[in-house]
């Protein structure tokens, strides 16, 4: 039987469902909250009484608010199998550590006709059964205590309730570097190289806080973190640094991601290779693809100078409008130095007040040859997007 009471209503807690507290969602109906959970351990002073017999004695009591199913349950442990009756009471409330106000109660008999929704089996009750107010309530305590009309409480016990959040399903689509596939992964020993890896999330529930990262034999990993995963499909890209250190030549490197208690993995071949040819210095004109802009940009004692040009296509769309268009120039400010693997991968970003922007370089420089090139340009809702690919035009 159910009732909606006031603490000083309820017969056997009469003496106060003292708990804990833990913060609840808003609404529970529209976050990951799927239940709360609670493991009772507190024991107010004066209980168990000294009339009471071992069967009205609380052994252990764990109680659940499915908030996702819309059920209550609770396994009640007595100290002995039921003999002289007593009632018990399965309340849950708000409150805090001095004070849990009960405003549901679930009651049943411990040796007699068990209320509906109760099971017995030797010294062990539970309770099982839907409740709306699973669904809509934030209650943050609990409280179980046995008792009588005659005599008031025999035993007690109290808890605080703690949240329990649906889990996320992460997968690691895909690795890259320089935004091609990675199936194997080169690596010049010593050198560190950046890898995008991009994580989604195909479950109902999101995934807060994804820590990416990785290791193997012989290589270093910086993790990252993705501070929310959005569910159903969502997906989210970090970048990872990965050293490689050892001799060997060959070894494999294990990603992970993972949030709350979800982990997934993949693993990556990765191959030792020796360094790039080094950087030829003069001047480079870029071909962008698909574009019409002009561009160009120095390397100078095996450096990235003065990338600038003409022509970039820009796209403006702030939310809930169309897109615009516009053309403009625009260079990335910084000396860039080309590893020794012959890579180009940096980021510069400005601010002034309310205005700021962000840009990204990043290329594979061989010799004289450079290929996979990239320059994003973002401020505000504007980006600029633009492959390229460049070559020596004289010094």
């Amino acid at each position: 039987m159910r009732r909606n009471v006031s603490i000083a209503a309820s017969v056997a807690l009469a003496a106060g469902l003292l708990a804990g507290v833990t913060a609840a969602p808003a609404s529970a109906s529209t976050s990951d909250l799927v239940a709360r959970d609670g493991t009772l351990t507190i024991r107010p002073p004066g209980t168990p009484s000294g009339s009471s017999q071992p069967s009205q004695r609380l052994e252990s009591a764990v109680v659940r608010q499915d908030v996702d199913n819309w059920r209550v349950s609770a396994i009640v442990v007595l100290q002995a199998a039921p003999g002289p009756d007593a009632r018990l009471n399965i309340g849950f409330g708000t409150g805090s550590p001095e004070s849990c106000v009960i405003d549901t109660i679930f009651s049943t008999s411990t040796a007699s006709d068990l209320s509906a929704g109760f099971t017995r089996s030797d010294r062990t009750i539970t309770l099982d059964t839907d409740s709306t107010r699973a669904f809509t309530e934030d209650w943050t305590c609990a409280g179980v205590a046995t008792g009588s009309a005659a005599d008031g409480t025999y035993d007690q016990l109290t808890g605080a309730l703690s949240d329990v959040y649906g889990q996320p399903e992460l997968s690691i689509d895909a690795v890259q570097l320089l935004d091609e596939p990675v199936r194997r992964l080169s690596l010049v020993r010593g050198v560190w190289t950046t890898l995008e890896v991009t994580v989604s999330n195909a479950a109902r529930f999101t995934a807060p806080e994804v820590q990416v990262g990785g290791g193997g034999a012989g290589l270093q990993v910086k993790p990252a973190t993705y501070e929310v995963i959005n569910r159903n499909g969502g997906q989210g890209t970090v970048r990872i640094p990965v050293r490689l250190t050892g001799k060997k030549k060959q070894t494999t490197l294990r990603l992970s991601a993972s949030s709350r208690d979800t982990t997934t993995t993949r693993d990556v071949a990765v191959k030792q290779v020796a360094a790039a040819k080094r950087p030829v210095d003069g001047r480079y004109r870029v071909t962008v693809r698909g574009s019409k802009a002009q561009v160009g940009f120095r390397i100078k004692k095996g450096a990235v100078t003065g990338f600038k040009g003409t022509g970039f296509r820009m796209r403006c769309q702030p939310p809930g409008d169309y897109a615009t268009y516009r053309t403009v120039g625009l260079r990335f400010p910084k000396k860039v130095k080309v590893s020794k693997a012959g890579l180009v991968d940096a980021t510069h970003r400005w601010q002034k007040g309310n205005a700021s922007y962000h840009a990204d370089l990043r290329m594979r420089v061989t010799g004289s040859k450079v290929t996979q090139g990239s320059f994003t340009y973002v401020t505000g809702w504007c980006v600029v997007d633009a492959d390229f690919a460049a070559k020596r035009v004289g010094r």
